[in-house]
């Protein structure tokens, strides 16, 4: 069976789609990109793109990351972390909503928000998995 590509896009302190231009070839390797928000991506996430956002007052960082994992793998880690989120970090959205939660799998692409207060204030996490093919 075929392995699907499962994207990962984390965003803080902003509510950052994981949309942009894709990137072009380019004759040179790139360095390797480090995921600098301090969040745990999937065990074997590579960051594909990290960027300053600013949106609807907001200002913050998008790390966008890909892995070979099937969606459904990606999908439970996504729930892993919402049910036990990292330390300092609570879980903003219960998900309660079992009909829009299935909906958004069958689509390939599920989500959950987090927080966690420090230094100058509260710091908002958005995470997104998504199932390029699907979505």
């Amino acid at each position: 069976m075929r392995k699907a590509l499962a994207s990962l896009c984390l965003a803080v302190a902003a509510l950052a789609g994981c949309s942009g231009g894709g990137s072009s070839a380019r004759a040179t390797p790139s360095p390797k990109l480090a995921n600098p928000l301090g969040f745990p991506l999937y065990d074997d996430a590579a960051v594909i793109d990290v960027r300053r956002v600013k949106q609807s007052g907001y200002t913050g960082q998008e790390v966008i990351a890909a892995t070979q994992a099937a969606f459904s793998d990606v999908d439970d880690w996504l729930d892993g972390l919402n049910a036990q989120p990292p330390a300092g970090y609570i879980a903003e959205e219960p998900q309660t909503n079992p009909e829009q939660t299935a909906q958004s799998q069958r689509n390939g692409l599920d989500y959950a928000v987090f927080r966690r207060k420090g230094g100058s204030g509260t710091h908002g996490m958005v995470v997104v998995v998504m199932d390029p093919e699907r979505v």
